[in-house]
């Protein structure tokens, strides 16, 4: 097939001649387009683009005859036979890389070996473009007759539509040659660069046959179609990249003869039937093709070949200034609609024009992490942007033409697919192992960053007027959500939105003895009435909800509040998440890793060094940046180290000495294990009298086994992950040192001297290298130092900080026999600890800081976990521990944690047997404890009866347990 195209384009190219003749230009390129500003942005080398040139239309060279008619001089032209005999040579050129790649195939097929290693071609993408030549060596070869007409007429066709027809033949034959063109890039081969191909071919392929007709009727176009279904290439390749919805739409319109929709009746005063590539047609293949990300033409192109997107007469980027509105920004490339202030948070409470929601707390937290100023990554936000709110294009018959800019008629007003009731856009990477599709996202290539840099923006906030709401959603190993865990997101939803009347859901109760499959059908019932109740609260409001870390699929249709009958849902729903085919991948946009310029701007910002510091061109940080992998956190976590390492080392070495020892130190490494484990444990070791210590690496094992093993797995919508009081960490800390000081520290250290020194540099050393973040409790702070540092708060920032933790914890983290035994000895020596470092106080006292409010949520789960059940026992049935434990945890919540607790010791009980005490008795005592105190008085019913419904949900649930 490939000889049969080469052999007829290059007899029809001998035919037409050169491309230019001795009087045109030579430089007389495709940037001139008619008067539309169209601009070439192809990604094809200059090599590669010495035939790609569009010769504009130019006034005939026109002499007089003898009567006095005009005579058209030899070698001038009109606009169509022009277009015809450039559509000829930029089929040769299509024609070139065709067979480039085809030689890089045997070349490939040769050295099989260095193909698999990446040097050469992908084989496998060679073959998806070559497979589609017969269907180009059909098209051209029915096409040839008519181009060659119109060619040796020398004059336009009868009708503008016929110039605009080959001018958009022309323009499609260009970008099949740019998507070749890039699988010689080795840009991965994937379901999106196939459904690119394929439809650039189906539009080709109909535009074809419309031209060969207008042709042949003098009178335009006739009442001839293409064909009425799709091919079942363009079936097939929709359906792998999720574009079902599309194609269900196309094939219904295609089939019921209504090609052409409504949405220029009106302006039929010429008589004129529509184009034959349908509007509707070629609407819909927009929306397909700007779903395909790296693999979607530049959209000027898009725009003259389908007849919408933004107009391409303005080309300039333009942020939302003070007066200006949402439609003045309709027809901007998303990434030149960021705001000046989208990354300014102090006022943000403040709506700027009264247009602008206020930015969710944990955007604003996510953002406040990054050290100077976010990285943009526009073309990924752009791909994002697309998804997330879609352009309201204008008709085919205003967006070829600049003066009709301001058309009212919008394709998501007339056509159903650009006004999807439920956009869902997820956010993922790319892939852990290379072109694998089954495998999941690398982590750390700033998914929740973007997300939270596109809930910043003012073109967001301002199309959804009535919110913005963030719920994370990880550390949940099942698949199904849990009643109680959904209900805790809806009221997180209404409480970030701002309901002042909230929903009144269900009380799901636990029945003894039930069956799992009956308690799942029960479970959904509870889940899908707890979801019409926040559909009907949220009808017609325009709110963007993004859920971080989404595992499960299941989560993402919870989360779609439409109603019944299907109309007036506007609510988008946005997921961050490492399950890269959660989502079709129409509506997935894979975060790639940063590119050179971007990681070492990353580098030194995180290192606190100015953007123009001689760094930033060295090549030793060039090396540092690839040596990460170019990965955003490996690169922020080396910044991070390089900042703390320069500030202890300033008096005897530069910074640049610095970094050219770390890069050193880091290349060693590569290879030999994830590039993260091996950046923290670097910087977890700092070393003394040239030896690396253990006691960071020890600590922060301890704080992530100790308290966020168990806490991870307790859902809340509201937290990335456990935040621990400061205190608590450091008499962890403290106490596990002195035990193990003998292995740790020199002999002369003076850790004795000067212990609470070094405990509090602990906590600072690990928030300065980026893995602690170090907040405050709300309320101000008294005189002293130590009641300050009470009401700190620790939290580790990324998932793979604590997987991390986690993995020292184990016997290949390198800890060797520092955590011999470490479940009981860590959660034990951490009980004995707190208590005696309270000791004296009554559980129950007012106003307990953030230390004593821990210690009774998760004192009894750590007691457990350090096998101390005759403590455990006593403690939950002593009545001043169980009163503050439901003060502090407010009624319900610390009812429910004191029935978990009492599940857990008394199966503990059960299973080792210890003498004096009798799982029924102590969980007697337990719950007698609690219910006494649950009994509120016939006065407190009437004052509060809250309170009152809780204390029975709670007498409730203890029943159950009892049964159970």
């Amino acid at each position: 097939a490939l000889d049969e195209l080469a052999n007829t384009v290059r007899d029809t190219v001998d035919e037409v001649g050169p491309f230019f003749d001795e009087k045109q230009n030579v430089e007389a390129d495709f940037e001139n387009l008619q008067d539309d500003g169209h601009n070439n942005s192809s990604g094809l080398g200059s090599s590669s683009r010495v035939h790609l040139r569009f010769i504009p239309e130019e006034d005939e060279d026109e002499s007089e005859n003898d009567d006095g008619s005009p005579e058209k001089k030899k070698g001038s032209s009109s606009l169509g036979p022009r277009l015809a005999k450039g559509i000829v040579h930029y089929f040769n050129d299509l024609l070139g890389v065709l067979l480039q790649l085809s030689g890089e195939l045997e070349l490939a097929s040769t050295f099989l070996s260095n193909a698999s290693s990446g040097n050469l071609i992908s084989p496998e993408a060679v073959h998806a473009i070559l497979a589609h030549i017969p269907v180009l060596d059909l098209v051209f070869s029915e096409l040839k007759p008519t181009l060659l007409a119109i060619y040796e007429s020398k004059e336009s066709l009868t009708t503008s539509d016929g110039n605009e027809t080959l001018r958009r033949i022309l323009i499609v034959v260009r970008l099949i040659n740019e998507t070749s063109f890039k699988v010689s890039q080795r840009l991965e081969w994937n379901a999106k660069s196939e459904t690119a191909y394929v439809t650039l071919l189906e539009l080709l392929q109909r535009m074809s046959h419309e031209l060969i007709i207008m042709h042949e009727e003098d009178d335009g176009w006739d009442n001839d179609e293409p064909a009425k279904d799709v091919t079942s290439k363009l079936r097939r390749a929709w359906q792998q990249s999720g574009n079902e919805t599309e194609l269900k739409l196309l094939q219904d319109k295609l089939l019921s003869n209504d090609t052409n929709n409504d949405l220029d009746s009106d302006d039929e005063d010429d008589g004129k039937k529509k184009d034959g590539i349908s509007d509707f047609f070629r609407q819909v293949c927009y929306k397909v093709l700007i779903s395909t990300d790296a693999w979607c033409p530049n959209e000027r192109d898009l725009n003259v070949v389908t007849g919408v997107g933004f107009s391409p007469s303005n080309t300039k980027k333009k942020t939302m200034k003070d007066g200006d509105d949402e439609d003045s920004l309709k027809n901007e490339p998303y990434s030149a609609r960021q705001s000046h202030d989208a990354y300014s948070f102090q006022n943000s409470n403040h709506d700027r024009d009264g247009n602008l929601v206020d930015v969710p707390f944990a955007v604003a937290d996510i953002l406040h992490k990054i050290r100077g100023e976010p990285l943009p990554r526009e073309s990924t936000v752009d791909l994002i942007m697309r998804r997330l709110i879609p352009y309201d294009v204008p008709s085919s018959t205003s967006a070829t033409n600049s003066s009709s800019h301001g058309s009212t008629s919008l394709v998501r007003g007339s056509i159903d697919v650009f006004k999807k009731e439920n956009i869902c856009v997820a956010v993922s990477s790319v892939p852990e192992i290379p072109n694998d599709p089954t495998a999941l996202g690398l982590g750390g290539c700033g998914k929740t960053t973007l997300a939270a840099i596109v809930a910043s923006r003012d073109d967001v906030r301002q199309h959804f007027k009535d919110g913005i709401v963030w719920l994370y959603m990880g550390g949940r190993p099942e698949k199904d959500m849990p009643y109680e865990m959904y209900v805790a997101c809806l009221l997180e939803i209404c409480s970030q939105l701002s309901v002042k009347e909230l929903p009144e859901f269900d009380a799901m109760f636990h029945i003894p003895r039930e069956r799992s499959d009956t308690r799942n059908k029960r479970e959904t019932t509870f889940l899908n009435r707890a979801r019409a109740k926040l559909s009907d609260l949220l009808e017609g409001r325009s709110v963007l909800i993004i859920l971080d870390d989404v595992a499960w699929r299941r989560d993402v249709d919870l989360f779609k509040f439409q109603k019944e009958d299907g109309e007036d849902s506007r609510i988008t729903v946005m997921v961050t998440t490492n399950v890269r085919n959660l989502l079709p991948n129409a509506d997935t946009v894979e975060v790639d890793l940063l590119d050179d310029s971007e990681s070492v701007k990353m580098l030194i910002s995180e290192a606190e060094l100015p953007l123009d510091h001689q760094m930033t061109t060295s090549v030793s940080t060039k090396m540092l940046v690839r040596d990460c992998a170019r990965q955003p956190l490996a690169v922020r976590s080396v910044g991070r180290w390089l900042s703390l390492k320069h500030a202890t080392l300033a008096s005897t070495s530069s910074v640049e000495d610095v970094g050219k020892e770390m890069a050193r130190s880091i290349h060693a490494l590569v290879g030999k294990g994830d590039i993260n484990y091996e950046i923290m444990g670097l910087s977890f070791s700092p070393a003394v009298n040239d030896k690396p210590t253990q006691v960071i690496k020890f600590c922060f094992a301890a704080f992530v086994h100790v308290f966020c093993q168990e806490q991870r797995m307790e859902f809340d919508p509201t937290k990335a992950s456990p935040i621990i009081p400061m205190e608590a960490a450091n008499i962890l800390f403290e106490t596990l040192l002195r035990k193990e000081e003998a292995t740790l520290f020199q002999e002369g250290s003076l850790f004795n001297i000067q212990q609470r020194e070094a405990i509090v540099l602990i906590p600072e050393a690990l928030s300065a290298l980026g893995v602690f973040e170090v907040t405050s409790e709300t309320e101000e702070a008294d005189d002293s130092s130590i009641v300050e540092e009470s009401k700190k708060l620790l939290q580790v920032q990324h998932d793979i900080q604590l997987e991390y933790g986690e993995y020292l914890a184990v016997a290949s983290g390198g800890l060797g026999n520092l955590i011999n035994d470490a479940e009981i000895s860590w959660n034990r020596a951490f009980v004995t600890s707190s208590v005696d470092a309270k000791g004296g106080f009554r559980w129950d006292d007012a106003d307990p800081d953030p230390c004593r409010r821990y210690a009774l949520e998760m004192i009894i789960s750590h007691m457990l976990r350090g096998g101390m059940l005759k403590e455990a026992a006593v403690l939950l049935g002593d009545e001043s521990f169980v009163r503050g434990r439901i003060i502090s945890m407010t009624g319900l919540k610390g009812a429910m944690r004191q029935i978990k607790d009492c599940e857990a010791l008394f199966q503990k009980l059960k299973d080792e047997k210890i003498e004096g005490l009798d799982p029924v008795a102590v969980m007697e005592l337990a719950y007698q404890t609690i219910g006494s105190l649950l009994v509120p008085s016939e006065d407190g019913i009437e004052e509060n009866k809250e309170v009152a419904l809780e204390a029975g949900l709670a007498q409730h649930q203890i029943a159950f347990s009892l049964a159970e």
